[in-house]
């Protein structure tokens, strides 16, 4: 599937649909909730965040395959290195509040998501967009803006979490 891009609010915003292979997905999903129940990063504020770096420490064709992925859509946009990667996992305990990185690209993969609907709510300037967040897509957005995850009700998350992956890219330093 190719890439879509479009602009809001004069930002750049990419989306691909069908990212990996399901092979891959159910890979990395195994990984990232190993790491949610034996390395949880203490942050009170952010329930069940892993440390951020899963880029360096997991291992695997899987992992491989989905960074050189991310790694080619973000060479087409520029230049940038990834600075740092970690997931989420959303449960009825979870919360996550409006925030902005101090890096260049966000990209956030859906590893799985109740509906689409619950993707990403980005503020800009006054104005509200939510990003679909389709499972197995990507998503990638200027990590400066205001955003945060949109929170399925409690009683779907009882049912079925939301699990994603976010990396962060720095741009480029010219030496």
């Amino acid at each position: 599937m190719s890439l879509i891009h479009y602009t809001w609010e004069k930002e750049k915003f990419y989306t691909q649909k069908n990212f990996i292979n399901n092979s891959d997905k159910l890979k990395i999903k195994k990984d990232v909730m190993k790491e949610i129940k034996n390395n949880n990063f203490d942050n009170k504020d952010s329930k069940y965040q892993t440390y951020p770096d899963l880029h360096k420490r997991l291992k695997g064709s899987h992992w491989d395959n989905i960074k050189k992925k991310i790694n080619d859509i973000i060479i087409s946009i520029g230049k940038y290195n990834l600075y740092r990667c970690w997931a989420n996992y959303i449960n009825v305990d979870s919360k996550y509040f409006l925030h902005s990185h101090n890096t260049a690209l966000s990209v956030v993969y859906y590893i799985e998501n109740p509906h689409y609907q619950y993707g990403t709510y980005i503020k800009k300037n006054n104005k509200e967009i939510i990003i679909l967040g389709y499972e197995n897509s990507i998503q990638i957005f200027n990590s400066n803006l205001l955003h945060e995850l949109v929170f399925p009700p409690k009683e779907i998350l009882k049912n079925q979490p939301r699990i994603s992956l976010a990396f962060d890219y720095e741009k480029e330093k010219n030496n």
